[in-house]
């Protein structure tokens, strides 16, 4: 059952009179209604499964209906919004007199209709902007909300009308539900009716907001451009004559100090008057000469054309002084890099004198050290043959002791013997072995260390004679690098000394013209002081408002160069790739040819061996025949296997040349679409910087 309200019945009843003030006033949009959520019916369970059944109907019927609205609403998004097509004219193309063609006239008159029917558009406030925009929101959302309850009423109806169709019983509820449904569902479709209403005179409104000031802001862009042009262009040009007068005052004034100077020193004072003269140029604010002269005055109805050409003449003077300047600070370097040349020289002359006092130092260490290493190999040898000595000491003892040994023992045999004589015999028998094997040991040691002395004092009297002579080559070569160095240090003295004289009659020279043409700069900037005090900060403005103009000029430059540069990678890249790629193809296309030719040579051989197969098996099949004894079977036997033979062979030869045709086909087409493919060319167009200026 239904449950529905008094209460909203009277607040579906006032939101259709608000609707109805809101289409008189567009001020009242944004007091639109808003209704209750309906009630939700709770069906019996008799009616749930016929209930279920429909569902799963309505659920295909609604959402052919969700499509119809969706396209319905993007339609009306579409008319809504008329003016996406004319955004790009406005902001791009500009009102002019000049002759054009026909489709360029055309988008000219779009766009000045436009203009003309959006002029009457009052333009608001950035705030009720954003909060009709806000409204609007709220406004679509409404209208779905009530596109879904209308939904939920319909479903509502129609489960309603099957169930009275099933149970007749409670006609009277059924029928009274019915009717609460269907008022429902009139109010909700009123209620998004008026709501979209709404919500389009709020969207159109928005529109008419951004067109009101999309014109606004055309019309006070295109009120008075060639007025600007013109006021900008007499700027540029009485900055660059001022310019330019300053330039052609200076070159007279670094001329006449040269003049006291001597002839030799008449290209170094020039070079350094220019040279501070350009310095000063470029670096004082008010140094800018401001006479009346330099004025210049314009009146409004000169042509741009003349003041295009005057300023290209100023930028051909310019350029010619420029010149000038280059040349005088060319001399000026090369005085400095003869000045720089000399310190170096100074620099390298000291340096010598520091490596030959190292290499003496060197050499003395090298002395010291092999002096040394010659006392400590003669303490080794002197203790060599110390110990040598002792150690044949030692074997002479011991030869003697074993002498009186055996004496004694030759005594005590010729003696008769006793049992203690005989003890003491073998004692001393005992004894007399174990010294003999102890001087045997002593004597092989003896010989394993003289031989292995005599072996070292051999390296230790070769390592001598390598040492003797190499510290003869040294002191050889270190005599014969001695009197190089000398010699060589003579001559970069006498070098230096002739270069230190001329550098230094240069440098007086230079002296006495840089005093001059010093005195004479401080008392011509002393005067211009006095004369620019008046003018200074006309000619501060000016000094910056260039040095802007050549900064952006430098910053246009750079992003040229940048873009030019990339261009020459990207496309030197590109043809890289495109050559590795072609030789890849040809490569390929080499192996598939060489593989078409193999395959050809096959295809035929197995062609030529099909032959002779079906030539072997016809005589096989005619010996077969042959041995038949009757003679009508064998010659009718024959002539229907050859007539069989032939059919087959036949029918087998034109399906292989069908089969060879279609493949040969296929191939030519796979080679035309491969070359079609490698034969498109990509070509980027790149667009000059001046001319897109």
């Amino acid at each position: 059952m239904i449950h529905t309200t008094t209460p909203a019945r009277t607040e579906s009843l006032r939101y259709k009179r608000e609707a109805v003030k809101s289409t008189e006033s567009a001020s009242n949009d944004d007091k639109v209604p808003v209704m209750k959520d309906v009630g939700t019916w709770t069906p019996s369970r008799k009616q749930q499964l016929s209930l279920e059944h429909l569902k799963s109907k309505f659920t295909a019927k609604s959402s052919i209906m969700d499509i119809n609205i969706a396209a319905n609403h993007a339609s009306m998004n579409v008319n809504a919004l008329p003016w996406q097509q004319y955004s790009l004219p406005i902001e791009q193309h500009r009102l002019s007199t000049a002759p054009k063609d026909y489709t360029s006239m055309l988008n000219e008159l779009n766009v000045t209709h436009a203009v003309m029917a959006a002029s009457t558009f009052e333009p608001m406030n950035f705030v009720e902007a954003e909060q009709l925009v806000q409204r609007f929101q709220h406004l679509r959302q409404l209208v779905d909300a009530t596109y879904s309850r209308i939904r939920i009423q319909t479903d509502i109806h129609r489960a309603a009308a099957t169930a009275f169709k099933l149970d007749q019983s409670s006609a009277a509820d059924f029928i009274q539900d019915i009717c609460q449904s269907s008022q429902q569902t009139a109010l909700l479709v009123d209620e998004l009716y008026f709501t979209s209403q709404s919500a389009h005179r709020k969207e159109t409104r928005y529109l008419e907001h951004l067109v009101g000031t999309l014109v606004t802001a055309i019309q006070q862009q295109c009120q008075s451009p060639q007025e600007d042009i013109h006021r900008i262009l007499t700027k540029i040009l009485i900055k660059l004559e001022s310019t330019v007068n300053y330039f052609d005052d200076t070159p007279e004034h670094q001329q006449a100090p040269t003049l006291t100077s001597t002839p030799t020193s008449s290209s170094s004072s020039s070079s350094s008057a220019s040279s501070i003269s350009s310095s000063s140029a470029f670096t004082q604010a008010n140094s800018v000469d401001t006479s009346s002269s330099t004025v210049y005055t314009i009146n409004e109805d000169t042509p741009t054309s003349t003041l295009y050409q005057k300023i290209e003449d100023t930028f051909d003077k310019l350029a010619r002084q420029l010149k000038q300047k280059q040349e005088l600070l060319g001399i000026m370097e090369i005085q400095s890099n003869t000045h720089e040349e000399l310190v170096r020289q100074r620099e390298r002359s000291a340096s010598l004198v520091l490596e030959l006092e190292r290499s003496r130092s060197k050499r003395q260490l090298i002395a010291k050290n092999q002096e040394k290493d010659m006392i400590v190999l003669r303490d080794q040898l002197m203790q060599e043959t110390m110990r040598r000595q002792s150690l044949q000491d030692r074997v002479t003892s011991l030869e003697h002791t074993l002498k009186s040994k055996e004496a004694e023992i030759s005594k005590l045999k010729s003696q008769p013997p006793t049992i203690k004589e005989e003890e003491n015999h073998t004692s001393c028998q005992i004894q007399i072995e174990q010294l003999q094997k102890k001087l045997q040991h002593k004597k092989e040691i003896t010989l394993e260390e003289g031989k292995n002395k005599e072996k070292e004092h051999l390296s230790l009297q070769q390592q001598l004679h390598v040492i003797n002579q190499r510290s003869a080559q040294l002191e050889q070569t270190i005599k014969e690098q001695h009197e190089r160095e000398l010699a060589w240090s003579c001559q970069k003295k006498n070098i230096l000394d002739q270069c230190q004289q001329v550098v230094k009659t240069e440098f007086t020279d230079c002296e006495g013209a840089v005093g001059s043409t010093i005195a004479y700069l401080t008392e011509r900037q002393q005067k211009r002081a006095q004369d620019s005090m008046a003018s200074a900060p006309e000619e501060s403005h000016l000094q910056h408002q260039l040095t802007r103009l050549k900064q952006e000029f430098d910053q246009a430059k750079k992003t040229f160069t940048t873009r030019e540069s990339a261009f020459i990678l990207q496309s030197a890249s590109t043809e890289a790739e495109l050559e590795r790629i072609l030789k890849e193809y040809h490569r390929l296309t080499r192996n598939i040819v060489d593989f078409n030719n193999e395959r050809k040579k096959f295809i035929d051989e197995i062609h030529v061996l099909h032959q002779d197969k079906q030539l072997l098996e016809k005589r096989i099949c005619d010996d077969k025949v042959s041995t038949i004894n009757e003679s009508s079977l064998r010659k009718e036997f024959r002539s229907l296997m050859a007539s069989v033979k032939d059919k087959h062979t036949k029918a087998i030869l034109q399906e292989l040349e069908k089969q060879r045709q279609l493949e040969q086909e296929l191939r030519d087409i796979k080679s035309d679409i491969e070359m079609k493919r490698w034969e498109k060319v990509d070509v980027a167009v790149q667009t000059h910087y001046f001319d897109s200026i």
